[in-house]
C-alpha cells in the first residue's frame, strides 16, 4: 500500500482529469463489457456517497462480492475504495503507471484512483462495482463504464461552467453518464430516481424514462429519507433481471 500512496501523492494538485478518450485503452473489450453489465453508476448533486454505502451494505448482506468507489475522502485515500476482498493495490498501481508511460499521458488523481478501483474489481471477478461519479455525467471519468444500471440521487446547480445553468441542463449531463441500452425491446436505460412527476427525455434517438427527479429546495429535506428507498429499489431491479 505504501507504493500506491507515494504514487497518488505525486498526483496531488494535478488537474489532468481530461484523458477520457484514452481511458478505454486501459481495458480489453471483454473487460469493458463486464464493467457495463456489473457497474452500478451513481450520479447526482448530493447524496451519492450515502446512497453508495447503503447499496454496498445491502449487497453485502446478500453475500455478493462488491467493490465500492466513492469520493472525496476525509482522512485517507483508502476510504475511496472499499471491498472485503484482499487486493494488491501496489501491483495495480504499477499497471496504471505503465499505462501512463505507454500512452504518453499524465493521469489526474481521480482518474488514477478510478482505474485502480476498476482494475481491482475486474481482477477479483466480483459481482458488482459501485461507482460514484465525480462531477458526474457525460464528461465524467466514470462514464467509461457505460453502466446499464444508473442511480440518480437528485439534481442541483453545480459546476455550471461544465454542466449547464439550469436544472434540466444539469440533469441532461448527469443522466447520460451512460448510453448503454440493456433492453432492446424498450430501448430504455435502467435508471433509479426520486422526486417529482414523470417525464420523458430524448437524446440521440434514445428514450429514457425519468420516473422521479427532484429539483430546487425540495431536495434538501428529502435526501436522507430517500436514500434507503433508492438503494432498495435498485436491489429490487437487479434481482428482477435474474
Amino acid at each position: 500500500m505504501k507504493e500506491l500512496e507515494e504514487y497518488l501523492n505525486s498526483k496531488i494538485g494535478l488537474t489532468n482529469n481530461k484523458n477520457l478518450e484514452a481511458l478505454h485503452r486501459f481495458f480489453t473489450k471483454d473487460q469493458l463489457e463486464n464493467l457495463m453489465d456489473k457497474t452500478i453508476a451513481i450520479v447526482g448533486t448530493n447524496g451519492k456517497t450515502s446512497t453508495a454505502n447503503f447499496i454496498y451494505n445491502l449487497l453485502g448482506k446478500e453475500e455478493k462480492q462488491v467493490l465500492m468507489f466513492t469520493s472525496p475522502h476525509l482522512v485517507n485515500f483508502q476510504e475511496r475504495i472499499q471491498s472485503h476482498s484482499n487486493i494488491n493495490f501496489d501491483y495495480i498501481s504499477r499497471i496504471v503507471h505503465d499505462f501512463e508511460i505507454e500512452n504518453n499521458i499524465t493521469l489526474g488523481y481521480f482518474e488514477t484512483l478510478f482505474l485502480i478501483a476498476a482494475k481491482a474489481f475486474l481482477d477479483n471477478e466480483m459481482d458488482y462495482f459501485i461507482c460514484e461519479a465525480g462531477i458526474g455525467g457525460v464528461l465524467d471519468t466514470t462514464s467509461i463504464t457505460q453502466s446499464k444500471n444508473v442511480v440518480l440521487t437528485n439534481i442541483g446547480r453545480d459546476h455550471q461552467e461544465l454542466l449547464g445553468n439550469t436544472d434540466l441542463e444539469v440533469l441532461d449531463q448527469k443522466i447520460f453518464v451512460s448510453d448503454s441500452n440493456p433492453s432492446k425491446k424498450s430501448n430504455e436505460v435502467q435508471i433509479t430516481k426520486i422526486g417529482l412527476s414523470s417525464k420523458k427525455i430524448y437524446k440521440k434517438g434514445k428514450k429514457i424514462s425519468v420516473i422521479k427527479c427532484m429539483f430546487g429546495k425540495k431536495r434538501r429535506n428529502t435526501i436522507q429519507n430517500s436514500t434507503v428507498n433508492k438503494a432498495l429499489r435498485l436491489i429490487h431491479n437487479l434481482e428482477s433481471k435474474k
